[in-house]
């Protein structure tokens, strides 16, 4: 457990009035802690000034299972400056308030074949789009 996650399982004790103890951690799945009762935290460290925080897609996914989840943004302070509930976040999400937020793909197996078709989709027709309105321009220009 890392310094950040340290300070995350105080405050996680400290909101749930559950000991320590009693809060299974994770370092290898999402998300990082669940109390008893079942809810979920997932640990994200942003580092001043652009705010960001990584999500990888297969982490989203898995934290989306969990639907009593909150993700707990941690500065320098002992408190998060921000609390997330997944719920919240919709696959995908590019800002939550003032932090931007990347989901990096490793490659096409991190996320399953229908959320990449559908990405794919997407991607392509923003790209159309682009053309179409350069290839507009240029021909009003040519006019």
């Amino acid at each position: 457990m890392n310094y950040i996650e340290a300070r995350a399982l105080r405050w996680i004790s400290k909101y749930t009035s559950v000991e320590e103890t009693e809060i299974r951690y994770s370092n290898n799945t999402s998300p990082d802690f669940t109390a008893p009762d079942g809810q979920g935290f997932e640990i994200k460290h942003y580092f001043p000034p652009d705010r960001r925080i990584m999500i990888y897609p297969r982490q989203w996914l898995s934290l989306l299972q969990v639907p009593n989840c909150l993700i707990l943004i941690f500065g320098n302070g002992e408190e998060p400056d921000a609390i997330i509930p997944i719920s919240a976040l919709p696959f995908g999400t590019k800002r939550w308030h003032q932090f931007g937020i990347d989901c990096q793909e490793t490659n096409r197996g991190s996320i399953p074949r229908d959320l990449y078709l559908e990405k794919l989709r997407i991607k392509t027709e923003s790209r159309n789009k682009k053309a179409a309105g350069v290839l507009t321009n240029s021909l009003v220009a040519g006019s």
